[in-house]
C-alpha cells in the first residue's frame, strides 16, 4: 500500500509539550547506540550528532501526548491504525549554535521485535528569536535529492523510521524539539 512520504500538522496541545519540556530532567550530551560484538554500548560523538539531551520524558507518563502522536499514522497511510501501535520513547533535544545530527536512520535493531522504531516523530516546541539553520532534511531514497522540511512551533512530523534525515547546524540561536519513537503493539 503506498504511503506519503511524511505528515506534517499540529495535533499536540501545545501545554502538553510544555509540561514535556518541564519534565525533571538534566540536559546531557547526547550519545549513539552502536552494536560492538553482539552488544551495545553508547558513545559521544561529536562528528555524527552535537545535540543536548533529556531522556527523562517518559511515554508512560503521557498518555494524551501518545494519543496525539498516534493520531498522524492514518494520515501517513490507511493502513496504518494507531491502536495496533504505542510511543516506546521520547527524547527531548536542544540545539545550540554549531550543533547538528549528520544523515542518518532512526531503526536500532533490538533483541524484541515490539522495540523496533517504525516512525519518527519530530515536533518543534522553540525556537529562539534569532534562530537560523537548523534544517530539517528527508530523504525518499537515500540516493535521491533531499526535501527541507520547515516545522513552526507546536507543529509535529511523522515519517517512516528508514527513511535517511538529517539536522543541519544551527547558525544562530537555539531550536528545541521533541522527538518520538513509534513501534508496532
Amino acid at each position: 500500500m503506498e504511503r506519503e512520504l511524511y505528515v506534517k500538522k499540529r495535533v499536540i496541545d501545545f501545554n502538553s509539550l510544555l509540561d514535556a519540556k518541564e519534565d525533571i530532567g538534566q540536559f546531557e550530551p547526547a550519545v549513539i547506540r552502536q552494536d560492538k560484538n553482539g552488544g551495545r554500548q553508547q558513545i559521544h560523538d561529536n562528528t555524527i550528532r552535537s545535540t543536548l539531551l533529556k531522556t527523562s520524558v517518559k511515554p508512560e507518563h503521557y498518555p494524551d501526548l501518545n494519543k496525539s502522536m498516534l493520531s498522524l499514522l492514518p494520515l501517513l497511510g490507511p493502513d496504518l491504525h494507531p491502536d495496533r501501535h504505542r510511543v516506546i520513547e521520547y527524547n527531548y533535544l536542544k540545539y545550540n549554535k554549531g550543533d547538528f545530527f549528520t544523515r542518518h536512520r532512526d531503526v536500532i535493531e533490538e533483541d524484541h521485535p515490539k522495540l523496533i522504531r517504525r516512525f519518527s516523530t519530530t515536533t518543534l516546541i522553540s525556537e529562539s528569536d534569532d534562530f537560523e539553520g537548523g534544517e530539517f532534511l528527508l530523504w525518499d531514497k537515500s540516493d535521491g535529492p533531499s526535501i527541507e522540511i520547515k516545522l513552526e512551533a507546536g507543529e509535529t512530523l511523522l515519517f517512516e523510521s528508514t527513511k535517511v534525515h538529517e539536522v543541519k547546524p544551527v547558525t544562530k540561536g537555539t531550536r528545541e524539539a521533541l522527538i518520538s519513537w513509534i513501534a508496532i503493539k
